[in-house]
C-alpha cells in the first residue's frame, strides 16, 4: 500500500476530474490518499464532495498553525498567516510523520523541504499533466552526474543512461499506480524516447 499525497490550489481544483478519477483508482487498489494543502477542511469539504473526491486524511498548514504554532495570526478577513519557516514546513512534517510516499503540489517553495525526508515530492504541472512530467523527475533522479546531464545523444553515456531509466521507471513507486493506465513497456519506451528529445 501507498500513502499518497495531493495538494488542492493549482493541483486538484485545476482539472478535478481528472484527479477524481486516479484518487478514486488509487484508493480502489487499497492506496492510501491525503489531501494535503493550506486551507482549512471546512473551506473545502463541500468541493471535494462535489468534485467526487474521496480521501483517506486531511492536513491543512492554516488549521495546524492555529493549533500549534505561538506565531499564527488571523487577518480581519479570515485568513491564516505564519512565519515562512513554519509555513512552508509544515507539509513536509505532515508527510514526515504519516509516511506519506509520494506528495504531488504545484508549490516549488515546498520542495526543499522534503530534501532531507522519505517522501517524492512531485512538482505539478497544470499545463503537463499526467505521468510525463513524473517521468520527467524519475528522469532526473536517476542522473548518474554525467557532466553532458541532462544526457543527450551525443553523450557516449546516453544509451546505458537511457536504459537505467527506464529500469529506474519500473522499479519506481509510481509505477505501481501507472499500472492500469500503462500495460504496455512499449508505452514506457516512447515516453522515455520523447522525454529525452525534449531534453536535448
Amino acid at each position: 500500500m501507498l500513502k499518497v499525497g495531493f495538494d488542492i490550489h493549482g493541483v486538484i481544483d485545476t482539472n478535478p476530474r481528472y484527479f477524481a478519477s486516479i484518487i478514486n483508482r488509487y484508493r480502489a487498489k487499497g492506496h492510501e490518499v491525503h489531501i494535503i494543502t493550506g486551507s482549512p477542511l471546512i473551506e473545502m469539504a463541500n468541493k471535494l464532495y462535489g468534485w467526487g473526491i474521496l480521501y483517506d486524511g486531511y492536513f491543512s498548514i492554516a488549521e495546524w498553525c492555529l493549533e500549534h504554532s505561538k506565531t499564527s495570526t488571523v487577518r480581519s478577513d479570515g485568513q491564516v498567516f505564519d512565519s515562512d519557516e513554519i509555513w512552508n514546513n509544515a507539509k513536509a512534517m505532515y508527510c514526515m510523520r504519516e509516511g506519506i510516499d509520494i506528495h504531488v503540489d504545484d508549490s516549488i517553495i515546498y520542495q526543499p523541504t522534503f530534501k532531507n525526508i522519505s517522501t517524492r515530492f512531485f512538482l505539478y504541472d497544470d499545463n503537463k499533466p499526467g505521468i510525463r512530467i513524473e517521468m520527467k523527475q524519475v528522469i532526473a533522479s536517476a542522473n548518474d552526474n554525467c557532466e553532458h546531464f541532462p544526457c543527450t545523444k551525443g553523450c557516449p553515456q546516453y544509451i546505458l543512461y537511457r536504459d537505467k531509466v527506464k529500469n529506474v521507471i519500473f522499479k519506481s513507486k509510481l509505477y505501481e499506480l501507472w499500472e492500469d493506465s500503462i500495460t504496455d513497456t512499449s508505452i514506457v519506451d516512447d515516453l522515455v524516447e520523447s522525454i529525452f528529445e525534449e531534453m536535448g
